[in-house]
């Protein structure tokens, strides 16, 4: 619907057959702005509702941190510690090495963007420290993890079933310590009460290491951890 695109480059729109009335949605993950059309909405009252919140919408798109591309000679926080990216190209590498230490992100590689690639290396790094942390948490209350998938998700950090299926943001390894493992926690507590209610939070409180901290951490900042790649 390239005719919204006059209302702002950051709009996008899209009909829902369940939705029941108009609405604008940032989402912080594509940066930008969905507008929501019930299927019994005009496109043309769908056009001007949208237009009438144009300065909104600009609004939202400033509250957004910059992204941060993959740079050489940068710091990221990889799984609560701070290493260094060391990225060396050269055309006479025929594949492409990265290596996680204790201080760096070493890469050696011939291509030009090494961003995917990057990306693909931090999601194999977040599968495995967090399904570690994900299994120990469950085995403290008798469940257990059958499956930990690690993707870019739209609308949060974290899904999980009491049948042992969870779902992380990769993102999250960007995270604080604290944060992470609440995020972890609060997932694994789902295991054993698929709710969210008193019982349930008790037992996310137990499973944390900091609950009060790591909850306000990614409440308060959580957006940051999209800005990277």
């Amino acid at each position: 619907m390239d005719v919204f695109r006059d209302i702002s480059p950051h709009l996008h729109a899209a009909i829902s057959p369940r939705a029941r009335r108009l609405a604008l949605r940032l989402n912080t993950r594509k940066r930008c702005v969905n507008l929501v059309i019930p299927r019994r909405v005009s496109l043309k009252m769908a056009y001007q509702f949208a237009f009438e919140h144009r300065a909104w919408i600009e609004e939202k798109m400033k509250t957004l941190p910059d992204t941060i591309p993959f740079e050489h000679g940068m710091t990221l926080s990889i799984m609560g510690r701070d290493v260094i990216l060391n990225i060396e190209t050269d055309d006479k590498y025929k594949t492409t090495k990265i290596e996680l230490t204790e201080t760096n992100l070493n890469i050696r590689t011939k291509l030009d963007d090494i961003s995917p690639r990057i990306t693909r290396f931090l999601k194999t790094v977040a599968h495995d420290e967090f399904l570690n942390m994900a299994n120990d948490k469950a085995s403290r209350i008798g469940r257990e993890v059958t499956k930990l998938s690690i993707k870019d998700m739209h609308t949060r950090w974290g899904s999980c079933s009491t049948d042992g299926t969870m779902v992380l943001s990769w993102r999250l390894i960007f995270a604080p310590q604290i944060a992470f493992d609440y995020v972890v926690a609060h997932e694994v507590a789902h295991l054993k009460h698929a709710n969210h209610g008193d019982r349930f939070w008790k037992l996310c409180e137990d499973l944390s290491h900091d609950f009060h901290g790591g909850h306000a951490w990614m409440k308060d900042n959580g957006n940051i951890l999209l800005r990277y790649g």
